[in-house]
């Protein structure tokens, strides 16, 4: 992990966007010492938005059963509401 001040960030911005990319690591960028953004390689995006698409329907999973709705309740509503769009 590399910290970065916001100056230093605009000055290096090009190398930052590289050396994310190889290191496959975040770099924080602060301001006054404060962590206010990060950044990261493309890659690790989407491993990590799938990752929160994976948390989600689980959290999903979870609260069906808990009403208990089945999957198959689900699926067939689902089929039958995009049958009547129009």
């Amino acid at each position: 992990m590399t910290k970065v001040n916001i100056v230093q960030g605009k000055r290096d911005f090009s190398r930052l966007i590289q050396l994310s990319n190889e290191s496959d690591g975040e770099i924080i960028v602060t301001r006054r010492g404060i962590p206010v953004a990060v950044l990261i390689s493309y890659d690790h995006y989407q491993r990590l938005s799938r990752l929160e698409g994976y948390r989600r329907i689980l959290q999903t999973r979870k609260r069906f059963t808990a009403e208990g709705i089945r999957a198959n309740e689900v699926y067939k509503e689902s089929r039958r509401l995009l049958e009547d769009r129009p």
